[in-house]
């Protein structure tokens, strides 16, 4: 027998177990910690996919009204009449058909909503139904609307509708 190999073999495997009980503790860690960090993303994902879908939603709601002041009814969208308030600087019929069709969502609850239009940066106009400590969420969703080739109408949105379903609202 060798006694050099043998103390070199019994050295390899002594100094290898320490090795393999760090690269477990590590794999161990990486399982542990990403997994709560991509719940709580999807989540925050889901919450701003909801009210962008609702807003889009909304500025797609087809609609029927006089936009060009000529007598006859004309079809178009809330978009459309986002554009129109703005040009006409009165927001009370898009306040209204608002509240109509996102009510529509709300029908029984206690859920609450908003809707902000800005221009430049300064707010034009605000739409808002049911209690205000949701506005301070930072799940804010928004469209920007163009009103002609240099002037743009921001929307944002912001609701607790997904608190609907546990009962929250």
């Amino acid at each position: 027998m060798n006694r050099k190999g043998d103390f070199a073999e019994g050295f390899v495997e002594f100094a290898s177990i320490p090795v393999i009980v760090m690269v477990l503790v590590g794999f161990w860690f990486i399982l542990i910690n990403v997994p709560k960090e991509k719940n709580k993303e999807l989540i925050t994902d889901f919450k701003l996919n909801q009210e962008r879908l609702t807003l889009l939603n909304l500025l797609k709601t087809p609609i029927s009204m006089d936009f060009n002041n000529d007598g006859t009814i004309d079809d178009g969208n809330m978009a459309d009449l986002v554009v129109f308030s703005y040009k006409k600087n009165d927001f009370n019929d898009f306040n209204r058909i608002s509240k109509e069709k996102i009510n529509q969502l709300f029908t029984n609850t206690k859920c609450a909503w908003s809707i902000n239009v800005f221009q430049n940066g300064n707010q034009i106009d605000s739409v808002l139904s049911g209690n205000n400590n949701i506005f301070s969420r930072n799940f804010i969703s928004n469209a920007t609307i163009p009103v002609d080739e240099k002037t743009t109408v921001t929307i944002f949105y912001v609701d607790n509708l997904m608190h609907h379903e546990n009962g929250d609202c």
